[in-house]
Parts: C-alpha cells; sequence; structure tokens
C-alpha cells in the first residue's frame, strides 16, 4: 500500500520506474490529468494563447511518458493523436444537450428563416433558437449568416454567453431606440413621445445585434408583430449580459409551451436597467392601453 501510495506523487507520478510500462503512464495521463485539465472546458471561451499553453502542457507530459527527448527529433503530431484542442473545440457542442436533460418543463422555440433576397435584405436574416425552462428563457442562439461586415452568432445558456455589450458607436451619440420599419399609428406615437433618436430596421434578431453592437440603446416593437420564437433567443442572451427585456408594458415574457405564440404586448429590450426604466415610463398611454386591449380580445 505505502508503494501505490508513493507511485501518485507528483515527483513520482512521471518516473518510468513506478508503473514501468509507457502505456501505462498514458493511462494514467487519460485518467488523473486531462480530466483536472479539461475540467469545465465546455464553458471556456479560449484565446489563440490559451490554447497554445495547452498544448504545451500536454507536449510535456506525453515526452516524459514515452521517455522522447526534444533531441530525438520526434515532432508533436506523432507524439499526439489527436491534439488535445480538438477535445477543447469538441466540449461545447455537449453541454446544450447535458443541461437539457435536467429540464423538467422545456419548451424550445425556432424562428422561421424568412430570406428576403429579393429586397436586397439578406442582412437582416437570422436563424434563431430559444430555450425555455418552466416560462422563463434560459438560453439560446443567435445566428446571423449574413450580417455585415461579417456573419455573427451568439448564443447564451444560463449565464454563460459569448456575446458582450460594445461601447455605443458612434461613442458621442444621444440615446437611440430602434424600430421596425412601416408607419403605424404606434409607432408615430412613440417616436412623438419618446425622448430619443430614431432608426429603422427589419428583422426581430437583426435590431438585437443592433444592440449588442452599441448602433442603439434600445429595441421597441410598440405592436403584436413579434412572436416568441422571435425573442425567447435574444431574452436569454441580453440577460446573461446585464441587459433586460420584457413586453412593452413592462411585464416579462412568458414562453410556457401554451401560451400565445404572438407577442400582443409588444416588447422592449434595452442595454442596461437604466435605459429600460427610462424608455418605459415614456411609453405613450395610448399605446399601452391597446397592447392591453390586444391581449384581452377574444
Amino acid at each position: 500500500m505505502e508503494w501505490s501510495w508513493k507511485m501518485f506523487q507528483p515527483s513520482c507520478i512521471w518516473d518510468p520506474r513506478c508503473l514501468g510500462m509507457a502505456r501505462h503512464h498514458r493511462r494514467l495521463s487519460c485518467v488523473n490529468v486531462l480530466p483536472v485539465l479539461l475540467y469545465a472546458c465546455e464553458a471556456w471561451s479560449p484565446s489563440k494563447a490559451d490554447l497554445q499553453r495547452c498544448l504545451a502542457f500536454e507536449n510535456n507530459c506525453l515526452r516524459r511518458i514515452l521517455g522522447v527527448s526534444w533531441r530525438d527529433n520526434v515532432t508533436n503530431q506523432t507524439i499526439r493523436q489527436p491534439p488535445i484542442t480538438a477535445r477543447i473545440a469538441g466540449q461545447p457542442f455537449f453541454l446544450p444537450g447535458r443541461v437539457l436533460k435536467t429540464l423538467p418543463d422545456l419548451a424550445l422555440k425556432t424562428s422561421q428563416v424568412n430570406l428576403r433576397m429579393d429586397k436586397g435584405e439578406e442582412r437582416v436574416v437570422s436563424v434563431i433558437i430559444g430555450i425555455a425552462v418552466n416560462g422563463k428563457a434560459v438560453g439560446g442562439v443567435l445566428h446571423a449568416p449574413f450580417y455585415k461586415p461579417v456573419p455573427r452568432t451568439v448564443w447564451a445558456l444560463g449565464p454563460l454567453t459569448n456575446a458582450v455589450i460594445a461601447e455605443r458607436c458612434p461613442p458621442g451619440r444621444g440615446m437611440t431606440v430602434v424600430l421596425s420599419e412601416g408607419e403605424t399609428k404606434a409607432t408615430l406615437l412613440c417616436t412623438r413621445k419618446i425622448d430619443a433618436d430614431f432608426i429603422m430596421a427589419s428583422g426581430a434578431g437583426h435590431k438585437v445585434l443592433m444592440v449588442l453592437d452599441g448602433l442603439a440603446d434600445a429595441y421597441l416593437s410598440p405592436h403584436p408583430w413579434t412572436s416568441k420564437w422571435d425573442v425567447c433567443a435574444s431574452d436569454a442572451i441580453l440577460r446573461a449580459i446585464g441587459g433586460v427585456m420584457t413586453d412593452a408594458v413592462g411585464r416579462p415574457i412568458l414562453y410556457h409551451k401554451l401560451v400565445e405564440p404572438r407577442n400582443l404586448t409588444g416588447m422592449l429590450a434595452s442595454r442596461t436597467p437604466e435605459i429600460h426604466k427610462r424608455i418605459l415610463k415614456q411609453v405613450p398611454f395610448a399605446v399601452r392601453e391597446e397592447l392591453i386591449w390586444n391581449e384581452r380580445a377574444p
């Protein structure tokens, strides 16, 4: 028993005299070293330098296991098959499945892809997958294949996300709200009453990306044009980075399986809670009343 304990001491773990055969050392590496090194790697967002450090550590371990010196002219590619970076890159795809298996009340909201090539508006096309549990958005993916200047994919699962809130662009601009294209009575009332600059754009996912990229401070939809599958993923992404999304009246949006698919009371997505409260206070009373009436109407 004393000898077996000494084999797992840091000073002895790579010594060929402890186990005697390189294949046993390799198994020991897979059992004791890699699980510690790769713990929670499915939630990592590693940089290139981080991956290089992991590769260097793996190369050092395997060379000591096999007794290969740097002077033996044996390449790293010969020693490691496959490299550890391949495992790190593949792990994030398993995380959503592992989490979803534990969820008792799951609603999956997927967007309808509406290609607008005939109008030259392919830049606003987005593919959206939202995940809701117990009526609350907990995760999702927002993919914009034609977004300019480069395609974008943002995701969130609980507090984990690759999204970030960019600085205002341009830096000196005032409060800016993005609205859906098309003039309606509710839109005109909002532009008159809300103290902000307004820009028009198409696509619910595209407008959320504008908020994330600092082109707008909030996205307001004062009419029942959007659906749950349009905003479920965006709701989870904004919440993960400190933003807020509610309906245009200020109430949380519910995503139950049997809930009304349309957002009858509109929606408002903001970069920060302060901006959200400021805009909610300025939404015209007539717009609020009309949205609430839409919800109560049979």
